[in-house]
């Protein structure tokens, strides 16, 4: 392992040699470091808490994509940031639309000061939704996804807790 490791430090020497060679200044690992995330299941479809927590930490991530379409318990998306103080962009992902839910479970993850973003619905070109009873999305129309957004946004804006975070679409 720590053979693995020293050829991987070396190869990133020479990378930043070359980098530093061309004028590109480098950067620091912690900025790198920073600008890594991933999408998880944390501990549904075939993922582990207790692995992801080892991987977050083997690789150091600082951030990962998650949301509520897999029914992960907002429980281990706390238990995973206090032990690996991984942040986490927390939203509808695909075909979502339950914006009370969204609310509710971005709430609790602030609270533990796990949240980093609040998304709305994933690839809506290739995931459609329905949104108060119109189908929206990839050949529909688009208007539902716009109404979803809006009125997430709107959501968020308003939450007393929540208004300060950031919030995105796919």
């Amino acid at each position: 392992m720590k053979r693995k490791i020293f050829i991987l430090f070396s190869l990133f020497a020479l990378l930043c040699a070359e980098v530093e060679a061309k004028g590109t200044k480098a950067i620091s690992a912690n900025d790198f470091l920073n600008s890594l995330g991933a999408c998880s299941s944390v501990s549904r479809r075939g993922e582990n808490l207790n692995e992801t927590i080892e991987n977050v930490k083997y690789t150091g991530l600082r951030w990962l994509r998650v949301g509520y379409e897999d029914d992960v318990p907002a429980e281990d998306f706390i238990r995973l940031h206090r032990q690996t103080n991984v942040l986490l962009s927390f939203g509808l992902l695909s075909g979502g639309n339950n914006i009370d839910r969204l609310i509710t479970e971005s709430g609790q993850l602030a609270e533990a000061g796990a949240l980093l973003a609040i998304e709305g619905a994933n690839e809506p070109n290739n995931w459609a939704i329905t949104y108060q009873g119109e189908k929206g999305g990839g050949r529909n129309s688009w208007i539902p996804i716009a109404n979803l957004h809006r009125d997430l946004y709107k959501a968020v804006k308003e939450d007393p807790v929540l208004k300060d975070y950031p919030v995105c679409n796919q």
